[in-house]
């Protein structure tokens, strides 16, 4: 056989209790009421949702801007708490105000280990502040802002995914009009460089009121797109560097058939449940705030499948009866011998022997191979050809005179068609035309098909021997005078190579004197 070199497995596990570890792609169970902790999260229109550890407990929380430029914190104590709005000294950004419709989002532009705010405009710029590691943030000038000079159209936000696949995060900015436009990082202090044209993996993705987030959602290791727009959730797949995002429909994209009604869907991904994996925060353009929790998946098991070499196979040769004196008799008798090898086309490098193994007489047994005619084959020297071409050959100590085995090595034009024919038109001969061995010859078939199969195969040849007549020899007998002679059979010179008693001796023509008697 020819198997598939690697599959993949994955696995699907319920427990009890309803739970499910999630083969394949991500799925999402949102949560409602109090099992949401951000349920009673109050802010006005137009927030932007992101995540930031605002408190140092090591737990990011929501971070949201709003319609006036605001932004809000509010503290995340995990599932089954309601979040907490941290106000005035307790929220770093207290006293921030980045205009209206503010999309807050945080990335370390300076390289120093910390994260930084940056923060989308309803005018379309990105703003940017520097977190001085003191729970502060300074917001930077023009020369200082590596996206100063970033315009598009109204309610810009940021987003920051590897694109290019060199290790670093860069840059994905939504706009009101639906264009996302793409920045390469190419390291700190140096400038973001937009991607253009075919470039850009998102220039031709559209929307209104265009906002993403980054999640593996088809479980390849890789983080897709998701988009926020006016009452609308995408799925976008990454499909590697260099290549464009492409939306994902139907049951490939896990929030079909979500609609949170309203306008100006905004996502945040964020792990809330510590399972390791991204879940996602919306918020709506009129303030409410939704949560899905990406449920767990197991890891696919990839197979890597070892081809193993498979023996080829035949329906084998006749057990065949050699009558003394005929020419040679055919080992498959009806040229019907049916050859298959499953897993390669050829015997390149393979060989076919054949020889008596059981009642071996090595005067005698000889094998060959009938030619021309329809069986297409021809010897030429030491080479067989099928059809005008050469794919086999033997040499002088086997090739199937008395006593040796008969032995064919292939090329790569040892097709299975031309082997199988080499097969139906072997025959074997018995060179004593007059009193050979008539005990039964096993012969043994070895075929080995190039890449370690090999096939034995075995038959009987029984001999008949036919009763050959017996010879005597011309003589000369002196007789003695008035002495009578007495005849012997020996004197007949009496031979038979089957081994037969002399029967009857018949004296056709006496000598003209003398006379004859019979002595009874």
């Amino acid at each position: 056989d020819t198997p598939t070199p690697s599959r993949t497995l994955t696995l699907s596990i319920t427990d009890g209790d309803g739970g499910t570890l999630q083969a394949g792609g991500a799925t999402f169970a949102q949560l409602t009421d109090a099992a949401n902790p951000f349920e009673d999260v109050a802010v006005p229109f137009f927030p932007g949702p992101s995540f930031f550890d605002a408190d140092g407990d090591g737990v990011a929380d929501l971070v949201v801007g709003d319609n006036t430029g605001v932004i809000r914190v509010f503290r995340y104590d995990g599932l089954g708490t309601a979040a907490t709005e941290l106000i005035g000294a307790a929220n770093p950004f207290n006293g921030i105000d980045v205009g209206d419709v503010a999309a807050p989002s945080f990335f370390d532009i300076d390289g120093d280990g910390d994260l930084d705010l940056l923060a989308g405009t309803y005018g379309g710029r990105i703003v940017a502040y520097q977190n001085n590691g003191v729970g502060s943030f300074t917001e930077l000038g023009f020369m200082q802002n590596p996206f100063n000079g970033v315009q598009v159209a109204n309610t810009a936000s940021i987003a920051f995914v590897d694109l290019d696949e060199d290790g670093d995060q860069d840059a994905v900015i939504g706009s009101q009009n639906g264009a996302t436009i793409a920045l390469r990082n190419d390291g700190p202090g140096n400038p973001w460089v937009e991607l253009t044209g075919t470039d850009n993996p998102f220039s031709a993705i559209g929307g209104f009121d265009v906002r993403w987030a980054f999640v593996d959602l088809d479980g390849d290791g890789d983080l897709d797109g998701v988009q926020g727009s006016s009452g609308f959730i995408g799925a976008y797949q990454n499909n590697g560097a260099g290549n464009p995002f492409t939306l994902m429909s139907g049951a490939d994209n896990p929030f079909q058939g979500v609609n949170l009604g309203g306008s100006l869907i905004s996502p945040a991904a964020v792990d809330l449940d510590g399972d390791g994996d991204l879940d996602v925060v919306f918020t709506r353009g009129d303030g409410e705030v939704f949560t899905f929790l990406n449920n767990p998946r197991g890891a696919p098991i990839t197979i890597s499948v070892t081809p193993e070499n498979e023996a080829p196979t035949s329906t084998g040769f006749d057990d065949v009866t050699f009558l003394e004196g005929q020419p040679y008799v055919l080992l498959d008798t009806g040229f019907d011998q049916v050859l298959t090898d499953t897993d390669s086309s050829d015997f390149d490098g393979g060989s076919l022997t054949i020889q008596v193994t059981g009642n071996a007489a090595a005067a005698e047994d000889a094998f060959g191979l009938l030619t021309g005619g329809t069986s297409f084959l021809a010897i030429s020297g030491n080479s067989v050809s099928y059809g005008g071409v050469i794919f086999a050959t033997f040499d002088d100590a086997a090739d199937g005179d008395p006593g040796e085995s008969l032995a064919f090595n292939f090329n790569a034009d040892a097709s299975i068609q031309a082997v199988q024919t080499l097969m139906r038109n072997l025959v074997y001969a018995n060179v004593n035309q007059v009193d050979p061995s008539t005990a039964p010859r096993t012969v043994e078939y070895i075929l080995t098909d190039g890449d370690g199969g090999t096939l034995t195969l075995n038959s009987t040849i029984d001999l008949v021997g036919v009763n050959d007549a017996p010879s005597g020899t011309d003589a000369t007998i002196t007789a003695t005078e008035d002495t009578p002679l007495v005849l012997t059979a020996a004197d007949f010179g009496f031979t038979d190579v089957d081994g037969n008693s002399l029967d009857a001796v018949r004296i056709t023509t006496v000598p003209g004197t003398g006379a004859l008697y019979y002595d009874i």
